[in-house]
């Protein structure tokens, strides 16, 4: 990776976060915020030219399984190895900006005078190295978590000129709160692209783009839908077989007939996250027969929901 001059050092001494050994929340977002702040600075002495900021939001698949299937200690040696790998990948390739836990098993990566492309190449070897790390103090019996390990990431990147200019243009220069709020956007986008990222499968790496969000918002009428369904009695299900949108497509009328049968008969009915998988292979498996049929379905959901 190159080196350039304004990059910024992995180099925190307060506000480490004990298991990860990375910066903690609070000490991140200041440090994020006030390179976010630099770079716009520069861009007013150094005109022209664009001036990139990216942002990588990821955490670890099925994070959650691995702490109730393994225990919270083993969990905690896999966000140390994590942390391993963020510290070696900085050692091995010279600068790559600032990173730090940003909550639970997420972690967030900032890169100034990066663009998105350069970003989510970062991302993917990132997610290639944790994908082949060797979680030796992570292990049950004689087995380790190695093969249950991979991340999901999100990638979202800001023009610092264009930012500047549009301001300027409304006749006003750059002030902290204008600074604070395109930054929470630009982390909020990266936000969105991760979960685009598990929604297509985990282990990946997604760029946000505007069409996302329409997506995800379907995606989450879809898990209501199952979420509303799952409470209602047996036989006020029975009609919703009936809808026409249904009779067309049987191949998606036979997957939530599976569906309700298992949540019906093998789920507990507090089990929220089986029925949010389920809704999104429904969702998955609507996208597949045909974009064309994504809105007859929405409205299929709405009269029946």
């Amino acid at each position: 990776m190159r080196k350039d001059k304004g990059a910024i050092k992995v180099e925190v001494r307060e506000g480490i976060d004990g298991i990860t050994k990375l910066s903690g929340r609070s000490t991140l977002e200041a440090e994020v915020i006030s390179a976010f702040n630099d770079t716009v600075v520069e861009f007013g002495v150094v005109c022209g030219g664009k001036r990139p900021y990216s942002v990588i939001l990821f955490d670890v698949d099925y994070f959650k399984a691995i702490n109730d299937l393994f225990g919270y200690r083993q969990g905690d040696a896999v966000l140390s190895g994590i942390g391993d790998t963020l510290r070696g990948y900085h050692e091995s390739h010279g600068i790559l900006g600032l990173c730090g836990r940003w909550g639970g098993e997420e972690f967030l990566i900032a890169l100034p005078y990066e663009p998105s492309k350069r970003a989510k190449y970062i991302a993917d070897e990132i997610r290639e190295l944790v994908a082949g790390y060797s979680f030796e103090d992570a292990k049950t019996g004689q087995r380790t978590l190695k093969e249950f390990i991979t991340i999901s990431a999100g990638v979202s990147s800001v023009d610092i000129a264009d930012f500047v200019e549009r301001l300027r243009k409304e006749g006003k220069e750059p002030a902290p709160s204008d600074i604070k709020l395109r930054l929470d956007r630009v982390i909020c986008e990266s936000n969105c692209a991760l979960d685009y990222a598990k929604f297509m499968g985990r282990n990946r790496v997604e760029v946000f783009r505007r069409y996302l969000q329409s997506e995800l918002q379907n995606l989450e009428e879809t898990r209501q839908f199952y979420f509303n369904i799952s409470s209602k009695k047996p036989s006020d299900v029975k009609n919703i077989f009936e809808h026409p949108f249904l009779k067309r497509h049987k191949s998606v009328k036979n997957k939530i007939r599976k569906h309700f049968y298992i949540i019906r008969t093998e789920i507990e009915q507090r089990d929220t996250r089986t029925k949010a998988l389920l809704a999104d292979n429904l969702y998955r498996h609507v996208s597949q027969v045909g974009p064309v049929y994504i809105l007859p379905f929405l409205q299929f959901m709405k009269e029946s929901g």
